[in-house]
């Protein structure tokens, strides 16, 4: 609307006590918003309530209905991006909110080096990095992490507010020439419209008064009420050494565009700065911290001399700053990346440590909270996730990750509602659709999965949409649409192996593909073993194998491949079961089919969702397969 006194108005009619007050039809509604959105006089106000237009009709029939339509009439609205922006303008608080969303963007910056964009990109993360360590002093707002920001590769106000549901953005333009830094800080408040803009300018030598001005006056916008130790708000703990500062923004700004790629050249350049940083302040402790990300990510962790370095940089990184929260998180994720028990139960404790230092900091929550599902202490899993939706109750990516937690448990109520509330809280974001989509997937409510896949796709095209739909319709027979979906899918990531091994799937059914289906599963198996070298433990890669093995042969491997996954793993997860039970109908041992399929539901496999898979077609007369319908089938 171009006048919220005329949408308020509309709102007002809308929820008038007296239905006689109300708007009697959709389309009076439509013609209304319409009038509203162009910046028109509205004709009901102009009308006396009971004109013959405007009268409710007198059968008892329209009263029953009119709470449906108005239901329908408010679901066709709040599809219009348009009119939820407008609605959370016009009635800020009409949810109740006691915390407001605060992202930060990358800054866009210009200057005298060719690569100067990077370092915008560094200052924003490093700026978000600071304002959400102090979320756990103010109870006022929450920050969306900085890499939430960047995987989702938001770089503008409006994505961040469409997608993480933010009430507050804040974006940056600046300049770096020789010595003179230049930064306007723009703070963009969605629930009024409004705008807070500073210039800070300074010289480099004036680093510490430069980060002090900024902070202060970012924190003093967000929550002006906030008390919080003066070290943090000031950034003590960044160097104010000018070469080691400017270095360090630099390095961490093409760690981030290297985007978790070894071989991209923002890899090297991040390792070249982030060195010449610490070289200039060998107490620069986020510095050390960031080379040990950026060693990390370009040597991996096969070389155990790389891994000592990278421990080393860390822990020293910890050592310098007791305060900081990073060194531990990022020793935590090391150590669980191992894989062994005992590293585990370090990293448990890293990351135990790097939340006494901030109880909310979101990025461990979820790193704790995988690591204790992966251990089997699932009641602790449980409860750091409802914690991290407890600190944020409105950061739609907490209930992402319970939402994860309880598919991985089976648990497909839970799992519908936590990213039924994501839908709810950025209703504009894709991601939330298609997450609900797959979860009622699960449920074997194809219908519902697939509007709400689409509706993701509407908004953005992406290849996790069209790939599950290639999967919904090979489970529900559409193979010349799955089909088509996985080229879909395929035309945005070509190498993707779950595309490649759907299409195949359905080549093998649909008629007029006969000569597709083993080139499509060569294909799935070059791909395959590329991830077997990366991950040989893999029990899923290993299940895979076994399936591609039954159709291009040799059946014998494929038989070896499953003895060895039901003697080498006394712990196989319920979707691995259902492949195994599948590749052993596929060689015609329909016994191990059945024992496998019936012990794979028992672990809470969707029997709704197996009851379609076309492999299993020739096993539903059977009566062992009957008796399982009939007890998980509802």
């Amino acid at each position: 609307c171009k006048n919220s006194e005329i949408c308020a108005g509309i709102i007002h009619n809308c929820l008038a006590r007296n239905p006689r007050d109300r708007y009697p039809s959709a389309q009076v509604l439509a013609n209304e918003i319409e009038r509203g959105m162009e910046g028109s006089r509205l004709t009901y106000g102009d009308r006396p309530s009971r004109s013959s237009v405007f009268a409710p009709p007198a059968r008892p029939l329209w009263r029953q209905l009119l709470p449906a339509v108005l239901a329908l009439v408010l679901l066709i609205v709040l599809a219009l991006p348009q009119s939820r922006r407008f609605l959370r303008s016009i009635v800020p608080f009409a949810s109740g909110r006691d915390q407001i969303g605060v992202a930060v963007v990358p800054f866009t910056f210009t200057g005298d080096k060719d690569d100067v964009a990077a370092f915008g990109r560094g200052l924003s993360t490093m700026i978000n990095d600071r304002l959400s360590a102090l979320e756990q002093y103010s109870g006022r707002f929450w920050v969306v992490p900085s890499d939430e920001i960047m995987r989702r590769d938001i770089v503008d106000g409006d994505g961040a507010q469409s997608r993480e549901g933010v009430e507050q953005v804040i974006t940056g333009d600046g300049n770096l020439n020789g010595n003179i830094i230049t930064l306007e800080v723009t703070v963009f408040d969605n629930r009024d419209q409004s705008y807070k803009s500073r210039e800070f300018r300074d010289s480099t030598g004036n680093l510490k008064t430069w980060q002090r001005d900024v902070q202060s006056w970012l924190t003093g916008v967000i929550d002006p009420d906030l008390e919080a130790p003066t070290d943090i708000i000031s950034g003590m703990h960044c160097t104010n050494i000018p070469t080691s500062f400017v270095a360090y923004q630099y390095g961490l700004g093409h760690l981030v565009d290297a985007s978790g790629d070894p071989d991209n050249p923002h890899t090297d350049a991040a390792m070249s700065y982030l060195e010449r940083a610490v070289a200039s302040d060998s107490s620069f402790a986020c510095a050390w911290t960031r080379l040990g990300q950026v060693v990390w990510l370009k040597y991996g962790i096969s070389d155990s001399a790389r891994v000592s370095q990278i421990e080393t940089y860390l822990t020293t990184a910890a050592r310098l700053d007791s305060t900081s929260i990073w060194p531990h998180h990022y020793l935590g994720s090391l150590k669980a990346s191992t894989g062994d028990s005992v590293d585990s139960y370090h990293a448990m404790a890293e990351y135990r440590l790097a939340l006494t230092l901030d109880p909310l900091h979101a990025p461990t929550l979820n790193q704790l909270g995988f690591l204790q599902n992966r251990l089997g202490d699932i009641k602790g899993a449980k409860d750091t996730f409802y914690r991290g939706i407890e600190a944020r109750p409105y950061f739609p990516r907490a209930y992402r990750n319970a939402g994860v937690f309880h598919s991985y448990r089976a648990e497909y109520e839970k799992m519908r509602e936590n990213f039924q509330t994501m839908v709810d809280l950025a209703p504009d974001d894709y991601l939330g659709y298609y997450l609900l989509g797959a979860a009622y997937f699960e449920k074997g409510d194809f219908d519902n999965s697939e509007n709400l896949t689409r509706h993701s796709l509407a908004i953005e095209p992406t290849h996790g949409a069209y790939s599950n739909l290639g999967t919904l319709y090979y489970y529900d027979q559409r193979y010349n649409d799955s089909i088509a979906m996985c080229r879909k899918a395929l035309e945005i990531r070509p190498d993707d192996l779950n595309s490649w091994r759907t299409l195949a799937a359905s080549f093998k059914f649909a008629p007029g593909y006969v000569d597709s289906v083993r080139p499509a599963y060569e294909r799935a198996m070059e791909l395959l073993q590329v991830e077997l070298i990366r991950d040989p433990e893999n029990t899923f890669y290993e299940a895979d194998h076994a399936a591609f093995c039954a159709i291009l042969g040799p059946r014998e491997t494929a038989l070896a491949i499953l003895v060895d996954l039901e003697t080498d793993y006394p712990e196989l997860d319920p979707g691995v079961m259902f492949s195994m039970a599948s590749t052993y109908e596929e060689l015609g041992d329909r016994d191990r089919a059945l024992d496998w399929l019936e012990t794979a539901v028992y672990k809470s496999l969707s029997f709704k969702t197996v009851d379609h898979y076309p492999v299993l077609k020739n096993l539903r007369s059977h009566p062992r397969y009957i008796a399982l319908r009939e007890q998980y089938g509802e």
